[in-house]
Formats: C-alpha cells, structure tokens, sequence
C-alpha cells in the first residue's frame, strides 16, 4: 500500500500531513516517535528541532525515507506491535495510517504502553468510501480520484489477506477509554480521516 501513497501524493495527503504537523507544533515536546513511517512524507515535515524516531517494517521504505529526512531522524526497521524500542520516552507517538490491526484494543493497548505520560496523535482513513473517495474541499465534497483508488485498493488488499482494518470515530472513542483517560477525535484531511488525540 505504501508505493500507492507515495506514487500518488495528493492535496489531501498534504492536508492530512500539515494537520498532523499543526497538533505537532501546538503540543510542548522534544521527542517524537512515528511508528509506520513509511518512505518518510510526514517525517520529513517533522519539526527538526525534536528528537524522531522513525519504525517501520519496511527495509525499502526506511531507505527512501532517510533521502528526506533531517540528521535529527534516527529509523528504526522493525514490527512495532511486537518490540518499540524504549531507551528513553518520547512526548508524542504518532501513528498516521499506520493502524491497521484487526483488534482495534490491540493497537491501543500497545499506543498506551509506549506513549506511557505523552500524547498519541492516531491520523486514521474513515471507513466510509463515500468520506474517503469524496474530500470536502471549499464547503462541498468532490470525487476525488486518487482518493478512490486508494482507498479501493485498501479495501481489495483486505480482501486477498493483507491487513487493511478502518475504524470509525465511535470505535476509536469507546475503545480509547479503556487505555487513555483522554480521547477526542476529530476530522482531517478535509474530511477524509479521523485524527485521534489520546493522552492518560
């Protein structure tokens, strides 16, 4: 899915990255965590006076990613459902369309273990085709055809057993609760996402 994202950059991957960005820069911090950085789209929007630690799974995303990334990123390949590396404690996590688990506990369960005091900023994609495929850009929605191959591509990823799970505000909020003391949940990306703010 990631060549997908990167081949077919979009005005609404660059609203999900700045809205990112702008909870980033209004949060206090000095240490960022993004886990499932992929070739490094928001990475490299990262403020570059924090401390990053950039997971990914990906061998060949990580090595593209370093091409745009600052001397402040360090990448780190790995599965982070299974190992986060914990030599000190970041102020945010983000996991920006990164959280495809089938068990949406499992995600959050693992988010809080390792965001422990900080913030964690979730950027999902709604399940909705029709909130996807259609951004509301200048107060009306417009078919968007990049969105839609995107997000068909997800859900036929889906279908040959690939994880690609989309949760809704509802589900982020009530399944939240039982990890975070905080949650509140937002759109992004002109509609396209959810961005979930979670804090204990």
């Amino acid at each position: 899915m990631g060549f997908l994202y990167d081949r077919f950059l979009c005005e609404v991957d660059k609203k999900l990255y700045s809205d990112v960005v702008r909870v980033v820069q209004d949060s206090k911090h000095d240490s960022i965590d993004e886990l499932g950085s992929g070739s490094g789209q928001l990475t490299r929007r990262l403020p570059t006076t924090s401390k990053i630690r950039a997971l990914d799974f990906s061998e060949k995303a990580i090595e593209k990613a370093k091409k745009l990334a600052g001397e402040n990123v360090e990448f780190i390949q790995t599965d982070f459902y299974k190992e986060i590396p914990n030599t000190y404690d970041s102020d945010i996590t983000i996991a920006c369309r990164s959280l495809y688990h089938p068990d949406l506990n499992v995600s959050l369960d693992m988010l809080a273990e390792h965001t422990g005091q900080g913030l964690a900023i979730v950027a999902h994609p709604k399940p909705s085709l029709w909130d996807y495929a259609l951004p509301q850009i200048n107060g009306s929605r417009q078919l968007n055809l990049i969105q839609l191959i995107k997000g068909m591509s997800g859900r036929i990823s889906n279908r040959i057993g690939h994880s690609y799970n989309l949760f809704d505000a509802e589900e982020f909020e009530k399944i939240g609760k039982q990890s975070f003391n905080q949650v509140h949940v937002e759109n992004c990306a002109y509609g396209t996402h959810n961005l979930v703010l979670l804090q204990q």
